[in-house]
């Protein structure tokens, strides 16, 4: 009987142990994906009961809830119109920017930013979130590079909406390729996974660590994860 009970407490702590070393792998596996991202607002509001800084906190939760769980950042609030010149004049230096193209409303996020009436762009914000966070390709989020002026892209456009709205329970991030930043991205990550030329067409999507190209083979597919999250 103490044989038992010693064996079971060994196998127990055997199982432990390893639980442990996966789940220290993981958090390892996710720290070297991403990269540290610095994320400032500034806005000029002469206003001091005004809560600006709740509204676009609110508005940020909003919009990156479902992905920012995959990403380490800090985040930075500041109301320019009392204080705070000096860490506004080093993001617009960062960003290759001055204080004379500072119109009141600026989001700094590593070497990307949003100025103005951009910012309240929810899906500008999304993607530069997710392209700077460095992260990319993360399983549990579905990667959709597409472009504003591509007929396959407008084909689909409908197609790929109706999917986003039937399985909210699936985060997605969608990427205009229209944006230089995201543009290298895709192609850096094209290069990287040595994709075949022939593959390498948008629109594009990249899910559970399989790769989609074209109208045809993302409808299929789009088709598969139906009915496998239905199941």
């Amino acid at each position: 009987m103490k044989k038992k009970r010693m064996l079971a407490v060994v196998v127990a702590a055997a199982v432990l142990v390893f639980v442990i070393i996966l789940l220290q792998v993981f958090s390892a596996r996710r720290e070297q994906q991403s990269k540290k991202l610095d994320i400032y607002y500034f806005y000029d509001n002469p206003c001091l009961s005004c809560n600006d800084e709740g509204e676009f906190t609110e508005f940020f939760n909003q919009q990156t809830g479902d992905i920012k769980e995959y990403c380490s950042y800090t985040f930075r609030i500041y109301n320019t119109f009392s204080s705070s010149e000096d860490e506004l004049e080093k993001c617009l230096e960062r960003v290759g920017l001055s204080m004379a193209d500072y119109d009141g409303y600026l989001l700094v996020m590593n070497d990307s930013c949003l100025m103005g009436s951009d910012i309240q762009e929810g899906e500008n914000l999304r993607e530069m979130f997710w392209r700077e966070s460095g992260l990319g390709n993360t399983s549990e989020v579905l990667e959709y590079y597409y472009r504003d002026t591509c007929k396959d892209c407008q084909a689909i456009k409908q197609t790929m909406e109706s999917f986003f709205a039937e399985h909210p329970e699936i985060p997605v991030v969608r990427l205009n390729t229209d944006n230089p930043e995201t543009k290298a991205d895709f192609k850096e990550l094209l290069s990287k996974g040595k994709v075949p030329s022939e593959r390498i067409q948008i629109p594009y999507v990249i899910y559970q660590g399989c790769h989609y190209s074209g109208n045809a083979e993302i409808e299929a597919a789009l088709q598969n994860i139906s009915m496998l999250s239905s199941g």
